[in-house]
């Protein structure tokens, strides 16, 4: 192993020790010293900068308060930063992922859309004198029988009562009419 490995991986440990004792100055040397290298692991797993950000002040608060957890006889103090890394990048991911998952499935739970009340009028309004331009196209026993049922409400039966024609001509009339509107309404 070369000798600048092993300075390092002398100075991570020591500045560990110095940490775990309360150390504020170790600590902050221990910052210094391998917050790039804990970034770029978190980095490299979720890509979001600012977030890798934060997860490199997550694993240094937990170092803080944990760093008197750790076992020198299983393993280097490297390895063990990257594994708190490893394991708070990955609950963060798992985090946002969960909360953005939620938050997609309470937007369309909740989707309402804008009523512009403007624009429905004007619909209306078009639709309106589009339907009483086609009604015109129309033969007068046709628009009689449309009109009863559609504008006044009635039934067949009280349409043919009210033309004095028998239910299944106030059938036809209608449905005869509605066919000619509506081919009328699509060439409009």
């Amino acid at each position: 192993m070369k000798t600048a490995q092993l300075t390092h991986r002398t100075r991570v440990r020591r500045l560990l020790t110095l940490t775990a004792a309360g150390d504020q100055d170790a600590f902050a040397d221990l910052y210094r010293v391998m917050s790039s290298r804990v970034y770029r692991l978190a980095q490299q797993m979720i890509v979001d900068s600012a977030l890798s950000q934060e997860i490199t002040q997550d694993v240094f608060l937990q170092v803080w308060q944990k760093a008197h957890t750790f076992e020198a006889s299983k393993g280097h103090p490297v390895a063990w930063l990257m594994m708190i890394t490893h394991r708070r990048t990955l609950d963060r991911a798992r985090a946002e992922h969960t909360s953005s998952n939620r938050n997609t499935a309470y937007a369309v739970a909740t989707y309402t859309p804008d009523f512009d009340q403007t624009a429905e009028t004007a619909i209306n309004r078009l639709e309106e004198q589009a339907i009483t331009r086609s009604l015109k196209t129309l033969s007068p026993t046709h628009r009689e029988a449309i009109n009863l049922a559609f504008y006044d409400g009635l039934t067949y039966q009280q349409v043919g009562v009210h033309l004095g024609i028998p239910l299944s001509t106030a059938k036809t009339r209608i449905r005869d009419g509605l066919i000619r509107l509506k081919s009328s309404m699509e060439h409009t």
